[in-house]
């Protein structure tokens, strides 16, 4: 929870879709400013879901649960059509800067284009620690 009162003196709670449009009001908020900002999704920059829920490690830890199950509202496929369709997109913007000579720019956009859309699900995760998770005692 976040840690303050609301301008109608009300407790502060907000959710995944509340944090989104504060964020969208923010890049709004500086672009009015003459800043150059955007509030886009992880997905559209060519990241995909973890798949590390930290409820179901934690079952995982003490033996209630053997099989992690997706969270429902996750949907696999739609998320890999949106990132493959921002990836046909910097192929063809890459694309267009080729046919009209600027190389630099079109090995630039391939060369972020491989880095961020190589099609492996999730950053590379560490397992996590046993036990007490380094808190002492």
């Amino acid at each position: 929870m976040v840690g303050l009162h609301g301008k109608d003196g009300r407790w502060l709670n907000p959710r995944k879709n509340d944090l989104a449009q504060w964020r969208q009001s923010f890049a709004s908020s500086l672009q009015g400013r003459g800043i150059a900002a955007r509030a886009t999704p992880s997905y559209s920059q060519g990241k995909r879901k973890s798949g590390y829920r930290r409820d179901l490690a934690e079952l995982g830890k003490r033996g209630t649960r053997r099989v992690a199950r997706p969270a429902p509202t996750y949907d696999a496929g739609k998320e890999d059509a949106a990132i493959a369709e921002r990836r046909q997109a910097w192929n063809r913007i890459g694309a267009h800067y080729r046919e009209t000579g600027e190389t630099d720019l079109a090995d630039g956009i391939a060369a972020y284009v491989s880095q961020h859309f190589d099609g492996r699900h999730g950053p590379e995760r560490t397992p996590s620690p046993r036990g007490r998770g380094g808190r002492g005692r």
